[in-house]
C-alpha cells in the first residue's frame, strides 16, 4: 500500500514540469522528497517506503503515544472530576504537543536522509548534488 502511494506521489512530481528535471527515476532507488512527504502525512511512512520498517514503526508508535497523551491531558483539563489540576493537565498537554512536533520534524528529516543514504549505497547519487556526495563518500 505504501509503495503504491509513494509511486503515485512520485508520478505526480514527475508530471509537474518544475520537478521533472530534478527527479531521476531508477529501479530500486528512493526519492528523498517522496520519503519526507510520506512521513509528513503518515508518521513513519517515509521510513517504510525506504524499507526501514522498524524505524518507521518506532516513529509511528511514538507519535501515536504522544498524541494520545495530549488528547488525554486535554480531556482532563475540561473534566470536572479529574485527578489532575488544570495547570497539571495543561502542562502535560503542552509537553506532549511539543513532543509530537519534535518527533514529526525528526521523522521527516530522517526519512529524507535515509532515502539519500540508501541511494548512495546504490552508487546512484542522491539528487542534484548526489554525484559530488558519492564522490567524497559522504555518509549520514
Amino acid at each position: 500500500m505504501i509503495k503504491i502511494a509513494a509511486t503515485l506521489v512520485s508520478l505526480l512530481l514527475v508530471v509537474t514540469p518544475a520537478f521533472a528535471e530534478e527527479i531521476p527515476i531508477y529501479e530500486g532507488t528512493y526519492h528523498p522528497g517522496v520519503a519526507g512527504m510520506l512521513s509528513f502525512f503518515i508518521p513513519g511512512a517515509g521510513h517504510m517506503y525506504c524499507e526501514e520498517y522498524g524505524t518507521g514503526a518506532l516513529y509511528f508508535g511514538g507519535t501515536v503515544a504522544l498524541t494520545a497523551g495530549a488528547v488525554y491531558a486535554l480531556g482532563e483539563s475540561f473534566s470536572d472530576d479529574s485527578g489532575l489540576s488544570d495547570s497539571e493537565s495543561l502542562t502535560l498537554f503542552a509537553t506532549c504537543a511539543a513532543g509530537v512536533i519534535v518527533i514529526k520534524a525528526a521523522d521527516i528529516v530522517h526519512a529524507a536522509r535515509t532515502a539519500r543514504a540508501k541511494n548512495l549505497e546504490f552508487g546512484l547519487g542522491a539528487g542534484p548534488r548526489g554525484q559530488a556526495a558519492a564522490m567524497f563518500n559522504y555518509r549520514f
